[in-house]
């Protein structure tokens, strides 16, 4: 069985060779071709609201996402979800939102996290914002603030220089999953700890800087830093004064034309003791099905011996699993919230995510994921011929069969070679929970057979394939 190049190599292989203009140029185009699907990740009042309200600021909808994202995740606090008696959820979020020069970023920055998270800090009396920091003043602002903290910019490329060292990265990680921290002065009268935490970090970065500098850093760390974060590569448009005068006279017949007291009313519920969320049965059941088959992805990579061959884009199931179960709390919360205010309807929000929510975070989930296979196929340079391009070779295969003697007639000598009719078999019945298609077997012919395109989700095949909807589409109708 064929298998990659060591994602170690390649990261050192990024990190020592200057990432030249021309990739930085194709992987920017490429990951911005990915567009955000509205329709799958929010209710239609929050998309046409968020359009005016973006709008009304000079910049677009998807890039004022990535500011209130980050922003929510850290005025929920130390708030969590429960998912058994023994396992809850932090609801820190780590986010990157990459544009061209003078596409929103600021503007974005400054309506959706600064300016309502400053007027929260002052009616409360806390600190939450930083947007430079070194560990030992990371732990200070922790202590100093119950373990919460937004560390978040406008141009997050200084902030994210200051991780010189696998400890920082360690750091931040920890602050990832909530855990505890220490802070020593010297002697152990004096050691002091950081019983719970919840670290948000969010931002923006224009592309030269990221793909030049800071993404090869962070994918360099052995602590997989690079895959706690959400990163997406946007292309906005820049919008003249009377473009943008409509929308703001539009928001102002609105209920909410500024996020401050939005946002303060968020930060003072989850103020109120240790505030727990929960899935009802429905959306559990709908997350268990999305668990299932990162689980079986990551078996079958583990028994095929996949250990030190796993690239980026496969080793982040565990990661994604735990974001998604972060994004639909977020989720749930950004649109409870807003909706409460736009239709000025009262009354606490539930604690309980309804199945709707679960279903917007895989969606939104699935978008971050299809973004990063852009990013990783062009700058690691991956290579073909692997298991998973085996996967994909079965899925593109024109029609709505695929048989092993079909597909082994196509390839070429030195692949044939590696995908003996044990290894089609195997990975055929591997896909075969996946929602994409059924194995089956008759008489001698071992086929594997594609469901519709349009009963096939985006996410069964962002978790098992790198093709998109309109791909599966046409390959599916095409002629063998």
């Amino acid at each position: 069985m064929a298998t990659r190049k060591s994602p170690q190599n390649k990261r050192m292989r990024l990190t020592k060779t200057r990432v030249d203009d021309r990739r930085i140029n194709e992987v920017a185009v490429k990951a911005a071709e990915v567009v955000l699907p509205w329709e799958d990740v929010s209710p239609l009042y929050f998309s046409q609201w968020l359009d005016k309200f973006s709008k009304a600021q000079g910049a677009t909808k998807e890039l004022m996402f990535m500011s209130i994202l980050p922003a929510v995740s850290s005025l929920l606090g130390l708030s969590k979800l429960q998912m058994t008696s023994t396992y809850s959820e932090n609801l820190g979020l780590f986010t990157l939102g990459i544009c061209p020069p003078s596409g929103g970023k600021n503007q974005c920055f400054s309506f959706g996290c600064k300016q309502p998270v400053s007027f929260v800090e002052i009616k409360s009396g806390t600190c939450l914002l930083l947007d430079k920091f070194t560990d030992v003043g990371l732990r200070q602002h922790l202590q100093q603030n119950s373990g919460v903290g937004l560390l978040m910019n406008e141009e997050m490329e200084d902030t994210l220089r200051h991780i010189h060292s696998e400890r920082e990265c360690g750091t931040l990680c920890r602050l990832f999953d909530g855990d505890s921290l220490y802070i020593n002065t010297g002697s152990s009268n004096s050691r002091q700890e950081i019983e719970r935490s919840s670290l948000a970090i969010g931002g923006f970065m224009q592309v030269r800087q990221f793909f030049s500098e800071i993404y090869p850093m962070m994918v360099a760390s052995q602590s997989g830093f690079d895959l706690r974060f959400l990163i997406a590569v946007l292309c906005p448009r820049a919008l003249t004064r009377k473009e943008t005068q409509p929308f703001a006279a539009e928001l102002r017949q609105t209920n909410l034309f500024t996020l401050s007291e939005l946002y303060k009313a968020i930060y003072d519920d989850a103020q109120h003791g240790d505030i727990v969320y929960t899935l009802n049965n429905e959306a559990l059941e709908l997350y268990d099905q999305f668990d299932e088959q990162i689980c079986q992805k990551l078996n079958n990579q583990w028994q095929n011996g996949q250990f030190l061959h796993m690239t980026t884009a496969a080793s982040e199931g565990g990661k994604e699993r735990r974001l998604v179960l972060r994004l639909a709390v977020i989720l749930f919360v950004v649109y409870s919230y807003i909706r409460r205010q736009l239709f000025q309807s009262y009354g606490p929000v539930p604690r309980v995510i309804p199945k709707p929510y679960m279903k917007y975070a895989i969606n939104l989930m699935a978008y971050f994921q299809q973004q990063r296979k852009e990013i990783d196929k062009i700058m690691f340079d991956e290579e073909v011929e692997s298991h998973d391009s085996l996967t994909d070779k079965i899925i593109s295969f024109p029609g709505p069969v695929c048989t092993v003697s079909n597909l082994r007639a196509c390839a070429s000598s030195k692949l044939r070679a590696e995908w003996t009719p044990a290894v089609v078999k195997g990975t055929m019945a591997d896909l075969d929970r996946s929602g994409i298609g059924e194995s089956v077997t008759l008489e001698r012919t071992i086929a594997f057979v594609k469901n519709p395109p349009d009963l096939i989700t985006e996410s069964a095949l962002t978790q098992n394939t790198s093709l998109s909807k309109s791909s599966m589409r046409s390959v599916f109708f095409a002629r063998t």
